[in-house]
């Protein structure tokens, strides 16, 4: 699994999804434990990497990946696995090198582990008041670019709190679709054995621990509820919706977004889009599951101008490829993808679609921009672009959104939530209004 995320690039939410599904006849506590190991080396894989090279006579970057990915998963067992034997962690990654055809190095696997276990009380991580970056940047796994841009634009508390937000366990938060419904779900899901705590923002939402399958809950198959983190329920929320627009969310896959504006509809219309059949594919699953009404789907490409939408869509969602910097709990490999250049290659794409997609706004019309991540350029920059240089400007948020959520920002159109300021991942969303 970490081969595959590691040297092959496959994202990582989907290497777990699709491997804990082909071993689901798994005891839940195996399940468990590939879950911990797999996403906590990707979690510390700085922090590992820092360890091993201190205790390593070869430089990192000459191990081969597969060795590196064992020494890896050895060095995580030991400095965070309390319950596994190091002897058992040294033992087992041996056995590994050897399976993987690395016999003549696992001396050399056995010595780097066992070394690292001895010392594991008085590993010398660099001081943070010499080095504050490369401390916090080891401390929490997060590269150094990106620890100097969260320093510097949020200070170095905030930035530590990032940090340690990413590494927790994240919650599974469920939307509830009927909330007319919501005592009546809740209390069949306490039955069930699940563990329910309210939501911290919205009240259609509940936060859900202790079961074994999501799959298995028989209030999901039946589409009672929809899986969503809460500060993404941010976007329709801005949206302030009366229940008969026209809307068109350009970028829509897996749906969240759209479902959720699909199910505060009365006699409107969303049409979700994206730019091939298996992201709409995603989509028409989750319709077909939970019976949405009000939504239809469409293989569009945002960047292509669909000239017939000009000026006819009351809202447009323009919840936008991005960094995704806000959502690192939730698919840890985006820390170890994401350079300056390739977020300086978003905000292009960001622009050249929203050059596009506005234009489907009508006058007096809202657009609805957002993304996952916590990066200036792709957030309050993007909205000043946008009020610069396409015919909208800022809207207040205040009249359609908790009141937890509103601060100096949201009366000027506009709201980033951090990264686990209510214990969720971090978004921004704001509201535009096109003008004549």
């Amino acid at each position: 699994m970490l081969l595959y995320v590691c040297r092959d690039g496959m994202p990582s939410h989907v290497v777990l999804q699709k491997s804990l599904a082909k071993y689901a006849y798994l005891d839940k506590r195996d399940r468990a434990l590939i879950s911990r190991l797999f996403r906590g080396v990707l979690e510390t894989k700085i922090q590992l990497d820092y360890v091993i090279g201190l205790y390593s006579k070869v430089k990192f970057g000459r191990i081969k990946k597969p060795l590196r990915v064992i020494l890896e998963m050895g060095t995580y067992q030991i400095l965070m696995m309390e319950h596994i034997p190091d002897s058992a962690a040294c033992n087992e990654s041996v056995k590994l090198a050897k399976r993987h055809g690395f016999g003549s190095l696992s001396g050399f696997v056995n010595g780097v582990l066992r070394s690292i276990a001895r010392e594991k009380d008085r590993i010398p991580y660099p001081d943070p008041r010499l080095e504050p970056v490369s401390s916090l940047s080891v401390r929490y796994s997060l590269p150094e670019w990106l620890t100097e841009l969260w320093m510097r634009t949020y200070g170095d508390k905030a930035a530590a709190s990032f940090g340690e937000f990413f590494l927790r366990e994240q919650p599974v938060t469920l939307r509830i679709r009927h909330t007319d419904r919501r005592e009546e779900l809740i209390r069949r899901l306490l039955d069930g054995g699940v563990t329910v705590e309210p939501g911290r923002i919205f009240s259609d939402a509940i936060r859900v621990s202790g079961y074994d399958r999501l799959e298995d809950i028989p209030s999901f198959a039946s589409g009672e509820f929809a899986v969503q983190d809460e500060s993404s329920m941010l976007t329709v929320a801005a949206a302030g919706l009366a229940g008969d627009e026209q809307i068109i969310d350009v970028c829509a896959a897996p749906g969240g977004k759209c479902l959720q504006a699909a199910d505060r509809l009365e006699t409107g219309m969303v049409i979700a889009r994206d730019r091939t059949e298996e992201k709409i594919a995603l989509i028409q699953e989750n319709i077909a599951r939970m019976g949405v009404q009000h939504v239809r789907t469409q293989v569009c490409d945002a960047l292509t101008l669909q000239e017939q939408d000009i000026g006819r869509a009351d809202i447009v969602i323009a919840d936008l490829p991005c960094s995704g910097l806000g959502v690192i709990g939730r698919k840890p490999d985006i820390r170890y993808e994401m350079t300056p250049e390739k977020i300086e290659a978003l905000v292009q794409l960001q622009k050249d679609i929203l050059k596009t997609v506005s234009s489907y706004v009508k006058p007096g019309g809202l657009l609805i921009y957002s993304t996952c991540t916590v990066s200036p350029a792709e957030n309050q920059d993007m909205v000043r672009w946008i009020t610069k240089n396409l015919p909208f400007e800022t809207d207040s948020l205040d009249p359609w959104i908790p009141a937890a959520l509103r601060n100096k920002d949201t009366a000027q159109g506009m709201r980033q939530i951090l990264p686990g300021e209510f214990g969720t991942d971090g978004f921004f969303a704001a509201r535009l209004k096109r003008v004549e």
